[in-house]
């Protein structure tokens, strides 16, 4: 039983780094997207 539990914790603890680094990967994605459509606005405004 102890064994299963440290097993669980470790794979808790890989899966919470994998989940900070793919949510920072999603952050940078969507800030682009956010950014690319901001430029596209202000394009279409000073026309």
């Amino acid at each position: 039983i102890e064994d299963s539990s440290s097993q669980l914790v470790n794979l808790q603890k890989k899966l919470k780094k994998l989940r900070i680094k793919n949510s920072f990967q999603t952050i940078c994605f969507w800030g682009r997207k956010k950014y690319s459509i901001w430029l596209e606005l202000i394009r279409m405004i000073k026309k």
